[in-house]
């Protein structure tokens, strides 16, 4: 086969025609038609103690079903959204053995709210009220969570479902003021989470994505990203048995942070993240309305290639304790969307 430029152009253009057309794997407004079972499963008897506000049902304005089976948690299945098993909504406290009286220590409610453009539109408000006032006399630093929480794989399951490669995630979120003013210095305020592993005794995996605001010593507030293995707990030894496995501290791949988007509360902030899985030559592509937070190539997939286990896209997790926030129009595409600002940096870069 020669080599010229018509056969050069054709190979780009059956590139992007593969690899970078959007395609929407699911979208709601947490609208008519979809349910909550309003924290219906529960741990009990151990700490950390959790408890689950599973969602299902349609969106009746997107036309999206909300991926998942049942709350049993089985396997992730192909051909079901994202392979997801499980859609819901997660509360955990550290210190609590039991959340029987559940909204005593948090809170998932779909509301009415006035939305980004100004109009009433539902939205998911998340408020974690504890973090260790009852069970252990005061709120702790990252003493409890409670996430918007797609789950694909679980603990103890045998995976039958491929690795999702391309990510691509938007939404709306927006925290009250006095989450800006209670985030102590040095302190960390989590968005979101995505973590492989969470099955066959690898729950902590061998890789993580955060997005976070943070506090530097002096009271600065910053956006920043950061790639660990730290996620929840680690593998006490490598999967293949013959690796050692750090498990010492917080290890981390890179991490990069931006100073430079004005970081505000009491306001909708647009979310969109982006993640190519590669072990040398990944994407993490996040912004922040329409600017770019981070746009880092490297590592983006684990030591071990353990699969994405948990999709925590909002959340309230920090270095103060309890908090809240709400979340609208979140969606999922796998790769950015027509209008996102990611989206031609996400071609150049995955074209290098």
């Amino acid at each position: 086969m020669s080599i010229n430029n018509k056969t050069i152009i054709s190979g780009i253009s059956n590139l992007t025609q593969n690899n970078f057309v959007p395609t929407k794997l699911f979208a709601t407004n947490f609208a008519a038609g979809t349910t909550k079972d309003n924290f219906a499963t529960k741990t009990s008897g151990s700490t950390p103690s959790s408890a689950w506000d599973t969602i299902s049902g349609t969106d009746n304005s997107t036309g999206f079903a909300w991926p998942g089976l049942s709350a049993s948690l089985p396997n992730s299945v192909p051909g079901t959204p994202l392979n997801i098993n499980w859609s819901s909504v997660i509360l955990q406290n550290n210190y609590a053995s039991t959340m029987a009286a559940v909204s005593s220590y948090g809170t998932a409610v779909i509301q009415d709210t006035v939305g980004p453009d100004g109009t009433i539109e539902k939205e998911l408000a998340l408020n974690l009220i504890d973090t260790g006032q009852i069970n252990n006399g005061s709120n702790q630093p990252f003493g409890g969570q409670i996430w918007f929480l797609l789950n694909r794989i679980s603990s103890g399951t045998t995976i039958s479902a491929s690795d999702i490669n391309d990510i691509y995630v938007s939404y709306y979120f927006k925290h009250p003021s006095s989450m800006g003013s209670t985030l102590p210095n040095s302190g960390r305020l989590v968005i979101s989470d995505f973590k492989s592993g969470g099955y066959g005794g690898l729950y902590g995996g061998d890789f993580r994505v955060s997005t976070t605001i943070e506090k530097d010593s002096s009271g600065n507030l910053m956006w920043r990203a950061i790639a660990d293995r730290a996620g929840n707990a680690t593998p006490a030894a490598a999967p293949d048995g013959i690796k050692s496995f750090d498990t010492s501290g917080n290890f981390w791949y890179w991490k990069e942070t931006n100073k430079v988007i004005p970081v505000t509360f009491n306001v909708w902030h647009k979310f969109e993240l982006y993640i190519h899985r590669h072990a040398t030559k990944g994407l993490v592509l996040w912004a922040i309305d329409d600017q770019i937070a981070c746009a880092h190539q490297g590592r983006t997939l684990g030591e071990y290639g353990n699969q994405w286990g948990r999709f925590m896209l909002f959340g309230i997790y920090s270095s103060y304790g309890p908090g809240s926030g709400s979340i609208v129009r979140p969606e999922i595409w796998d790769f950015p969307k027509d209008g996102s600002v990611l989206q031609s940096n996400a071609r150049k870069m995955l074209a290098w």
